[in-house]
């Protein structure tokens, strides 16, 4: 038996709009059964054991227009400055890290001071 969507589309309104960008899934995961939206797959990969990974088919209409409408909120977001924080403060930042089949992700412990 076929294996179910893991992200499917669906619905009949014509306003509906999903970019699927640099996504991390095989091909058979992702199906559109909205006709009117405009859904693509674009630039995306699939994990292939023992090879890394391969090129994910893009799928859908993705030209520059629809690029930009779709990212317009992440191209007008501005990152808050970072402030000084007293010296006995720790400030620890992850930003785009990804994990996988591992059981602990990040610890942090406590170290003894000096």
């Amino acid at each position: 038996p076929a294996r179910p969507s893991f992200i499917k589309v669906k619905g009949d309104r014509a306003d509906t709009k999903a970019l699927f960008l640099g996504c991390s899934f095989k091909p058979d995961a992702f199906t559109n059964d909205a006709s009117k939206a405009k859904v693509a797959v674009f630039h995306s990969r699939q994990g292939v054991k023992d090879l890394g990974t391969i090129s994910v088919p893009d799928q859908g209409v993705c030209d520059a227009a629809f690029l930009r409408d779709m990212l317009t909120q992440t191209r007008s977001a501005r990152l808050k400055l970072f402030h000084p924080l007293k010296l006995d403060v720790t400030d620890v930042r992850f930003d785009r890290v990804f994990f996988r089949n591992a059981p602990r992700a990040i610890e942090l412990l406590a170290a003894d001071r000096p």
